[in-house]
């Protein structure tokens, strides 16, 4: 009895329709509790930007992340694979950013970056096009 439903189980989530829809669903209804969960009060609504590097079996993987802090903790939400060596541009993250606001309605949020994030147009699209606060670090 336990068997088979372990069996029907581990087929239901190995069907197409879980590992292309369902995972994105309820990705985006944590995230959206997340988000809703922030204190508005305080302000402490932020969003942190980075990018990081993977390497998985000699392979090479390098994500612009997107996160929102918690309680002191960061936690990843949002990444686009760059799939090129070196920094992004303002187009790619503008893109990413964009991406986030139509799932996760992020306006108002105050993002925070590193020095590496500047660019006079892409901050300018940040806070008229996306309502977002900035917080970036220049050199």
């Amino acid at each position: 009895m336990a068997s088979s439903c372990y069996g029907r189980l581990t087929r239901f989530f190995d069907d197409g329709f879980c590992q292309r829809v369902l995972w994105k669903w309820i990705l985006r209804a944590v995230v959206g509790q997340l988000i809703g969960r922030l204190d508005k009060r305080k302000g402490a609504r932020y969003l942190l930007m980075d990018a990081t590097c993977w390497e998985l079996d000699k392979v090479k993987f390098h994500f612009l992340t997107l996160s929102i802090l918690l309680e002191g903790v960061s936690i990843p939400f949002f990444l686009v694979n760059l799939a090129k060596k070196g920094c992004s541009n303002g187009r790619e993250r503008k893109r990413l950013l964009q991406m986030a606001d139509l799932l996760y309605g992020l306006k108002g949020m105050t993002l925070i970056a590193d020095r590496e994030y500047v660019g006079r147009q892409w901050l300018v699209d940040l806070v008229q096009g996306l309502g977002l606060n900035l917080v970036i670090r220049l050199s």
